[in-house]
């Protein structure tokens, strides 16, 4: 029996076993050395060849990854291992590998559903960077422990030529600044609990590329100091160093040390990443990670192999097995699980079922998308979806995709539907007129990458430049305009502002249990925002771009929201102005409720500017009349009554075209600042701070999404490549006066309107 076969079979009997189990992710800054890390585990679970550790990249398996040197996909894998402690059980490490690319964050947030632990690994010469900052706060967002891997040490030695005691500060100051990191963004859980300590073991220090590592205890083990270390590339003998401190040891051991299981995690974390109610029996079966509970499966991830889209999820609870019919909770539709595997790098094994606290490759489900959540057919009553994965950017530059054949259309319709399915993160509006097709992403380089997969789909297509995405909203808060259907028996009152900033950042990440509960909902809009007791009782939806519609139909027409969330009449009273009488007058139901909502957000896909999405409105409903008799209130008259009354108060309220803006993170060397501010000048950036240490300078710089995309260009041009930056999306801001009119009309034209 070859060893690999041997290590499936072992690991399906650890899966049995939840405190034989860690799910694991490796995260942090572009280039520190994630998949090259990976590579070095590999090694030693027999998956690579010893001689190829951290250069063969084997989690980046996709052509274009090896081209780059960068991840762009989360990968996933199973390993073995055996601790060294005597007496002590293998354990089973699902391993996921993740960008560090921030076009790719997205796949980062997904793959830390997942995981119940991170290793982030950071380079010793760059130490805690911008990127890392963004990673642990995901990871703090999920509820993800994290223990830290200081990397390149090796480069402290060769390049730097730093001395002891510069390293012993530069390690002191990486963890205190990370530690930072975990106050900062870190529950009361993570603050007490979750701080990295070097003494303790939860610091590995080591170079992935030599494949050597080591924590303080082993040091102390052998009796060494640092200075073993860079005697041994003094002298030319570093190659020796991996026989005595093995990377994989000492990172593994941490792991099983301080990553916790699925059980001991999913105590703690089902309050945070699932909507339902944590005291009922679904939710007590998911704290214990029960696999003879009901089955909940939470979807990570969904890629198209072979012509067949395979989903990777973790089963939460229950246990799941081929065959099994199942139900689709965002889809809203019953299924079954045709294949059922485990994920060993580019290769599965088939299985025939998976208990709770594992990792799971599900095949043959044609309605599958990241993020749905998968329950059980007997408990569809109960079915509640695990908690949107929050972002920390969102799809602000775009390009036009055509076909070079309109034939074509149709199948390039249908990748993208795939690619849609596959990444959350890209936006598709497509022109049957035309053809044309325009995608929205995170970065460049996502577009790109994207691009580059609908021509491996089989699909030659032209694409155009990237420039920044659009939306449009309000400046000033308009009154309540009051409007009747066309056959003058309903009427609805209406006011429309633009929400201030804290709000709208507290919409983009917005808990959905917590949405849903009115008592949860009006005590943390009150904490957290400034809306009133009345706003946050009477809140109706929130949408994608962060347009919310409030009803205070309370006030004047005694329309109330019981302890269910139900509507009920109270004693009505009417305007004099209004002609049905009190008999004739429908209740609003959820029906019609939900019609309205759906009007509303018509309307708010195209702004009266150029057609652009309408974002960070305030939509209050203060009154609404709805005659009972179905055909005297059919969807026209709404509509025409509602659109009537939206478009008064956008026109009296001042719409304003809003533009993405970056918060720029950039390294440059000391000799290429001057460079770099100039640059950033010529783009019409606003420089926040600059600071340096004793390697290079570091510059936090906002700029519009449209002129960072020319800066880019530009500056590695001027600096030869050796400046680097991080883009983080920080908001909508209004396009400046004296660019407007150029940029409406290129929207205009771009879109087929210039002549209207």
């Amino acid at each position: 029996m070859s060893r690999r076969t041997k290590m499936t079979e072992d690991i399906l009997k650890m899966m049995e076993n939840p405190k034989q189990i860690r799910n694991l992710a490796l995260i942090g800054h572009i280039d520190h050395g994630k998949t090259t890390l990976s590579d070095s585990l590999l090694a030693e679970a027999g998956l690579l060849a010893e001689s190829l550790a951290g250069e063969a990249r084997v989690l980046d398996y996709l052509e274009e990854e090896q081209r780059r040197g960068i991840t762009i996909k989360s990968a996933n894998i199973s390993l073995y291992y055996e601790h060294s402690l005597e007496k002590s059980l293998p354990f089973l490490i699902n391993l996921i590998d993740t960008p560090g690319h921030l076009d790719f964050s997205g796949k980062v947030t997904r793959a830390l559903r997942m995981a119940d632990g991170v290793i982030v690994i950071v380079d010793s010469v760059e130490e805690v960077s911008s990127q890392t900052e963004t990673v642990v706060r995901q990871a703090l967002d999920e509820a993800v422990r994290p223990i830290l891997f200081i990397n390149k040490i090796d480069r402290l030695f060769k390049e730097l030529k730093l001395d002891m005691e510069e390293i012993k500060e530069k390690f002191s100051r990486i963890i205190q600044d990370f530690n930072k990191l975990i106050f900062m963004y870190g529950d009361e859980l993570a603050k007490s609990n979750w701080m990295v300590s070097a003494e303790l073991g939860s610091v590995i220090f080591g170079s992935a590329l030599h494949r050597w590592g080591f924590v303080i205890s082993d040091l102390k083990t052998k009796n060494h100091s640092l200075q073993y270390f860079e005697n041994k590339y003094q002298d030319g003998t570093y190659k020796e160093i991996s026989s005595l401190y093995p990377v994989w040891k000492s990172v593994l051991a941490a792991v099983v040390q301080f990553v916790p299981d699925p059980a001991q995690a999913q105590s703690y974390r089902t309050q945070t990443i699932w909507s339902g109610d944590i005291e009922t029996e679904i939710g007590k079966a998911i704290q214990k990670c029960d696999p003879t509970g009901p089955l909940v499966i939470g979807m990570g991830k969904v890629q198209k192999i072979k012509n067949r889209l395979i989903g990777t999820g973790r089963i939460f609870s229950g246990t799941l097995k081929r065959g099994q019919h199942a139900w689709l909770v965002n889809d809203g539709s019953k299924t079954s699980v045709n294949q059922l595997s485990i994920f060993m790098g580019s290769r599965m094994e088939t299985v025939i079922e998976i208990p709770a606290g594992n990792i799971a490759a599900i095949g043959g489900i044609k309605k599958i998308s990241s993020g749905e959540t998968i329950f059980d057919i007997k408990n569809i009553d109960e079915a509640k979806p695990f908690e949107a994965v929050k972002y920390v950017s969102e799809p602000v530059v775009t390009v036009a995709v055509e076909p070079d054949m309109l034939k074509n259309l149709a199948q390039l319709q249908e990748i993208l539907e795939d690619i849609k399915i596959e990444d959350p993160n890209i936006n598709v509006e497509i022109s049957n007129d035309s053809g044309e097709c325009l995608l929205s992403g995170m970065g460049p380089l996502h577009l790109e990458i994207v691009a580059k997969t609908i021509k491996e789909r089989g699909i030659e297509v032209s694409v155009s430049k990237p420039t920044s995405v659009f939306r449009e909203s309000v400046q000033k808060i308009s009154k309540y305009h009051e409007a009747k259907s066309p056959n003058g028996l309903n009427s609805i009152q209406m006011l429309v502002m633009r929400m201030d900033p804290s709000s709208v950042e507290y919409f983009r990440g917005a808990k959905r249990h917590i949405l849903e509960n009115e008592y949860l909902r009006i005590n943390d809009l009150k904490e957290k925002t400034n809306f009133s007791e009345y706003e946050a009782k009477g809140l109706w939806n929130v949408d994608r771009f962060q347009n919310i519609i409030i009803s205070r139909l309370e006030e004047d027409t005694g329309i109330v929201y019981n302890e269910n969330d139900e509507i009920s009449p109270k004693s009505l009273k009417k305007p004099k102005s209004q002609k049905a009488k009190p008999s004739s007058q429908r209740q609003i139901t959820h029906e019609m409720r939900d019609q309205i909502i759906k009007i509303i957000g018509n309307l708010c896909n195209n702004g009266t500017i150029a057609k652009e999405p309408m974002s960070e409105l305030k939509i209050i409903i203060k009154y609404a009349q709805i005659v009972s008799d179905p055909e005297d209130s059919n969807y026209f008259e709404i509509s025409t009554m509602i659109n009537d009354a939206f478009i008064n108060c956008i026109r009296e309220a001042q719409p304003v075209l809003l533009e993405p803006i970056y918060r720029m993170l950039i390294t440059s060397p000391e000799e290429h600042i001057g460079t770099v501010t100039s640059l950033i000048n010529q783009f019409q950036g606003k420089i926040n701070e600059i600071s340096q240490d004793a390697f290079k300078s570091y510059i936090d710089a906002k700029m519009s999404v449209r002129k960072s995309i020319l800066f880019a260009d530009e500056i590695r041009g001027q600096t030869s490549g050796r400046v680097f930056w991080q883009n983080l999306f920080d908001r909508f801001s209004p396009v400046p006066e004296h660019d407007l009119e150029e940029i409406v009309k290129d929207i205009k034209f771009r879109k087929g309107l210039a002549f209207f």
